[in-house]
């Protein structure tokens, strides 16, 4: 009983924490070309909120070249001239910090293509940035007070 209650809670916190993991390089705003080759623009996190992003162009030809990316908001308009990458060979990044929760155009100059429009949310609480952290004790405890009337149980 209490070890099909153990891995009953063991396998729902493995999907709960799985769910939020990241496994590809973000969302995929734009596919076009740029300076005659095809590039993919990635923006992470997945789902975007006030505060830091970070967006990735990734294409053969763009560490000889990098593009400028430009971001405009509601209020804002930011210019970004991005950095090579260190962990890849044909993409390059920049980070920034959006300051508002607002439809936000994105356009990498050269590409031919209309600018990707994101919908950035407000800023998430902490309550629910860190939730599956703080129900992870849930199977710890009923592990720690079952256990202990399971023993005197069996030694009666």
């Amino acid at each position: 009983m209490i070890i099909r209650l153990f891995s009953f809670a063991l396998l729902f916190m493995m999907n709960v924490l799985s769910s939020t993991a990241l496994g590809d390089g973000g969302l995929l705003v734009l596919r076009g070309d740029l300076n005659g080759s095809p590039v993919v623009v990635y923006v992470s996190p997945v789902s975007p909120t006030v505060g830091t992003m970070r967006i990735e162009v990734v294409g053969q030809h763009v560490r000889s070249r990098p593009p400028i990316i430009h971001l405009r908001g509601a209020d804002y308009a930011i210019d970004l001239q991005t950095t090579i990458s260190l962990r890849d060979s044909v993409a390059v990044e920049a980070s920034f910090w959006i300051p508002t929760a607002a439809n936000w155009t994105i356009e990498v100059e050269g590409m031919v293509i209309p600018p990707a429009v994101l919908a950035v949310g407000p800023e998430p609480s902490p309550w629910t940035a860190r939730w599956p952290w703080m129900v992870l004790w849930v199977p710890v405890l009923l592990l720690a007070l079952v256990r202990p009337s399971v023993v005197k149980t069996a030694t009666r």
